[in-house]
């Protein structure tokens, strides 16, 4: 995905902030560019109980270290070619979530191998 592409898809969402170091989201959050020049970063979702019907995106936008994504203790995340512990990895990968009240669904995923 572009910059620009991901631009657009966080003005679908209601707003996002620039990660470096770790971040665990609350609810309402909705992207996070992530910066790992300095170092790798962490990030948590919120507590599937608090983001019924929501979505979350996280696009590493610069730097060579990685990027985690883990659920909130408890929660999970589904999806057959994604595991939470797959880092993002480079420039320009991203994952799109979306939260149903109970469980975290990757919808899109984008991780260079």
């Amino acid at each position: 995905m572009s910059k620009m592409g991901s631009y657009f898809v966080s003005s679908l969402l209601n707003e996002y902030q620039l990660a470096k170091g770790s971040v665990r989201l609350t609810a309402g959050s909705s992207a996070v560019y992530v910066d790992t020049t300095s170092a790798s970063v962490s990030v948590v979702l919120a507590k599937c109980s608090e983001c019924r019907d929501s979505y979350v995106f996280v696009y590493q936008e610069s730097g060579a270290n990685t990027c985690t994504i883990s659920p909130a203790s408890g929660d999970t995340v589904l999806d057959g070619s994604y595991s939470s512990y797959q880092p993002l990895t480079a420039v320009g990968d991203y994952v799109l979530l979306y939260c149903d009240g109970v469980v975290w669904y990757a919808v899109k995923v984008d991780i260079t191998a």
